[in-house]
């Protein structure tokens, strides 16, 4: 399963969302900015050391922006990679 932790205004986020949504690939979105996710986010902060947006995890891997990707179609290419594996 993928997990996209978001927020509502980040246009980076969005794009993503469309896509995957798009190309009929089931995702969990997490707003970071809703009190309920907070401890969540929190967590994956500790392992990532990343605030910027969106945090992508799949398979156990971590997509990190600007360390495993720098824009949101070529973050998209490493999903499908990865549900291919």
């Amino acid at each position: 399963m993928i997990k996209i932790y978001s927020m509502k205004k980040c246009g980076y986020c969005v794009k993503l969302k469309m896509l995957l949504t798009k190309h009929n690939i089931p995702f969990n979105d997490v707003d970071v900015n809703l009190p309920e996710n907070k401890d969540e986010f929190e967590q994956i902060y500790k392992v990532t050391k990343c605030d910027s947006l969106p945090i992508i995890t799949i398979k156990k891997n971590f997509l990190i922006p600007g360390t495993s990707f720098n824009t949101i179609d070529q973050a998209f290419e490493i999903i499908l990679e990865l549900l291919n594996k």
